[in-house]
Parts: C-alpha cells; sequence; structure tokens
C-alpha cells in the first residue's frame, strides 16, 4: 500500500468530516484549487497606495499588497499570491 504525506490524509479527514455536515464533496475540493483574489480598492498606509483583496468566492477580506492570506479565513478557498 502507497504511502501518503500525513497533510492528505488530513485533508481527507477535513473533506469527510464535511461531508458529514451536508457539504458536498465537489465544494470541498474545490476550495482546494487556488484563485487569484478579486481587487476590492485602493488604501493609504504610511503615505503609500496599496490594494487591498477579497477571496474570489465569498467576498471576505483577505489582505493587501503586503500580506495576503494563503487560504480564506471564512470559506476556506485556497488564495493564488
Amino acid at each position: 500500500m502507497k504511502q501518503y504525506p500525513e497533510a492528505v490524509w488530513k485533508k481527507l479527514e477535513e473533506i469527510e468530516l464535511a461531508m458529514e455536515e451536508g457539504n458536498n464533496l465537489l465544494f470541498e475540493l474545490d476550495k482546494l484549487i487556488p484563485q487569484e483574489p478579486i481587487k476590492t480598492g485602493v488604501d493609504i498606509y504610511k503615505g503609500f497606495f496599496i490594494d487591498t483583496f477579497a477571496c474570489p468566492k465569498c467576498g471576505r477580506a483577505i489582505g493587501d499588497d503586503m500580506i495576503i492570506f494563503p487560504h480564506c479565513p471564512a470559506c476556506g478557498k485556497a488564495i493564488k499570491k
């Protein structure tokens, strides 16, 4: 039997738990595919203009030019940097 990394087993457990809670498999697999964040506006920080970004799936703010989360804290969608 092939050995998989611990991260694979952890993600499979998360998917199984989500399916028990009523989410479908396609919804869970879609969260693993990274997408570009949506540019939502511009802020000024210490005299510099910085872009702000939102999750492409749920629209929650996920960062700016300096920091972008690798996953959305609200829905778990993977984010491309």
